[in-house]
């Protein structure tokens, strides 16, 4: 009887044990898959964002890479790192960086030891940007809950010709750098704002964060409105913070924030005079950048159709707010905050501008697609859905051939620049300090003549280099000169003699 009972026992026991254990199970596996899923969607915008841009990682150097390369060489990491924290005057031969961007200016003292190789810079570009989407994921998918989603506008955002060659310009590795930082700013901030209990890791890491992006480049001062803006974006059951709370933590990141922002803008008057001001032509830019964001597609064309479009995603925005749809109203707002930056040069806009922009534009409109659906009657919804993956599919397939096809104005001037130089090092030789390159009809762009000779100079040792369109009437008087010209015929350049 004892040992009946004992073995009834026994029996029970082990049952117990096995429903525990297949209940641990029904528990652990979606959380396994869960995060094996989080896995692919951050390492998939990577893989894509080298796909698309693999044609471009040979391209050579082209206008204020220059710059950025001969701030750098010859100098000391301390001058290097005084130059960038301060407002150095340019004198020749002695290129300083353009724009207060220390951040830009250490990474490119580290890349000296890429040599002037372009693809080890090109690699780091594509890299950041694959990065840039595998944040934007995690980022979405913590404000929204729906993974498919965020991946979705995550790699969207990847391959969207938007931004032109934002990705494949070597100078434009600020604004790769900045967005990162402000989607780690985000995530941290997040974290504080939604944690069981306050976290001063994740204040400090937002704070930290924020100045890396502020140093990354200007425009990340959106980061004043995008903070608060994703407090106030959370709904009550997720945020743990009061607004007391949210108030004092944000306190160390406005005062940064303000003094930056009075600091960059005294000195952006002060040296660039009317090209960058406040007037109703930031209200034109914001539309003119609207109507290329809403059908990025041969620029200037179908205006009425791109008027109403940019009407319609407005009215949407203004719809988020009244209907209390937090989140998408934040995306909403981000996208405008993005924009703004840039709104202020007098001569209109330039399409790279929209990168930090781009991703909460196509992750409004993915997330409101979603919304819509949800609010459709239940027999279509799944047909909707359906609709909605093809569409998203298509997307995909479709335009990374026409972002491929936008990279063709810098590939022509990247080997036209490159052509020059090759050229001018075999048909000229080495020539002495202070003497005199002259390159006649170059088929690149050289504003304002500052990049031919940054561009020469990288290989020669203080020499003058200028491209022109005639030959000065004294050019027999000038000693110690090459001159090449180039031909269009055989698209090369040959040495010739004046004088």
């Amino acid at each position: 009887m004892v040992a009946t009972a004992s073995k009834a026992e026994g029996a029970k026991r082990w049952r117990d044990a096995r429903l525990r254990h297949s209940r641990l199970l029904r528990v652990a596996r979606p959380q396994a898959l869960l995060r094996a899923s989080m896995l692919v969607a951050i390492l998939v915008p990577i893989a894509v964002s080298f796909i698309v841009y693999w044609p471009r990682l040979g391209d050579y150097f082209v206008y204020d890479d220059f710059f950025w390369l001969r701030a750098v060489r010859n100098h000391s990491f301390w001058v290097v790192m005084y130059r960038a924290f301060t407002f150095p005057t340019p004198r020749e031969f002695d290129e300083v960086t353009l724009f207060w961007r220390p951040l830009t200016d250490l990474y490119f003292y580290g890349a000296r030891a890429f040599g002037l190789h372009p693809e080890p810079y090109h690699v780091v570009n594509v890299l950041v940007h694959g990065f840039v989407g595998s944040l934007a994921v995690v980022v979405l998918r913590r404000l929204t809950g729906s993974l498919a989603a965020s991946f979705a506008a995550g790699l969207i955002f990847i391959v969207a010709p938007t931004y032109e060659f934002a990705v494949t310009w070597i100078s434009q590795t600020s604004e790769l750098f900045a967005a990162t930082f402000i989607l780690c700013a985000l995530l941290a901030y997040h974290s504080y704002l939604t944690a069981d209990r306050r976290s001063h890791a994740h204040l400090a890491a937002t704070t930290g964060f924020t100045i890396l992006a502020l140093l990354a480049k200007e425009s990340a001062i959106i980061l004043l409105a995008l903070l608060p803006g994703l407090a106030f974006a959370l709904p009550s059951e997720q945020r743990r913070r009061s607004i007391a709370e949210v108030a004092r933590s944000l306190a160390p990141v406005a005062v940064v924030g303000t003094m930056f922002a009075v600091v960059m803008l005294v000195h952006e008057y002060r040296t660039e005079g009317d090209s960058y001001e406040l007037g109703p032509h930031i209200l034109r830019n914001l539309r003119d950048y609207l109507k290329w964001m809403v059908f990025p597609y041969r620029n200037g064309e179908g205006s009425e159709w791109r008027t109403l479009a940019t009407v319609l995603f407005l009215a949407a925005g203004g719809v988020t707010f009244l209907s209390r749809q937090r989140m998408l109203a934040f995306l909403f707002v981000w996208t405008i905050a993005a924009l703004l930056p840039f709104c202020g040069f007098s001569f209109g806009i330039e399409l790279r501008y929209t990168y930090l922009a781009t991703l909460p534009f196509v992750a409004f409109v993915v997330l409101t697609a979603v919304a819509a659906i949800d609010y459709a009657p239940l027999s279509s919804r799944r047909p909707l859905q359906a609709l909605l993956a093809i569409a998203a599919v298509a997307i995909l397939i479709i335009t990374p051939m026409r972002t491929r096809d936008f990279q063709a104005f810098l590939v022509t001037e990247a080997r036209a620049y490159e052509t020059m130089v090759s050229s001018v090092r075999s048909l000229c030789g080495p020539m002495p300090r202070e003497s005199s390159i002259f390159v006649l009809h170059p088929p690149y762009r050289d504003l304002y003549g500052i990049h031919t000779p940054a561009a020469v100079n990288l290989y020669y040792n203080r020499v003058h280099a200028v491209s022109v369109d005639e030959l000065p009437d004294l050019i027999a008087f000038v000693p110690k000169k090459c001159i090449i010209e180039y031909d269009p015929e055989t698209r090369g350049y040959r040495r010739i003699e004046a004088g």
